[in-house]
């Protein structure tokens, strides 16, 4: 073979795999997103139904949906 047909073959190779890599990252960070998004709105209408039901004041409520998420160290291994 060529040495320049190796070096672009390098090169080809080299470029799908990283095009590859972003794809992955791309579609894992937006299914992440999309499952975060829902579990937000699954959160919001269970405490609509204990609002609506009377366990729970709209206020109790509010304070709940407008607390900053705790965000917990990883566990280590």
């Amino acid at each position: 073979m060529d040495e320049s047909l190796v070096k672009f073959s390098i090169v080809i190779v080299a470029i799908s795999f990283g095009g590859l890599i972003a794809l992955v990252a791309i579609v894992s960070e937006a299914m992440r997103r999309s499952s975060q998004v829902r579990q937000v709105e699954q959160t919001k209408r269970e405490l609509a139904a204990y609002v609506a039901e009377g366990s729970m004041t709209a206020d109790e409520a509010y304070r709940l949906l407008s607390a900053k998420p705790v965000k917990r160290e990883k566990e280590s291994i």
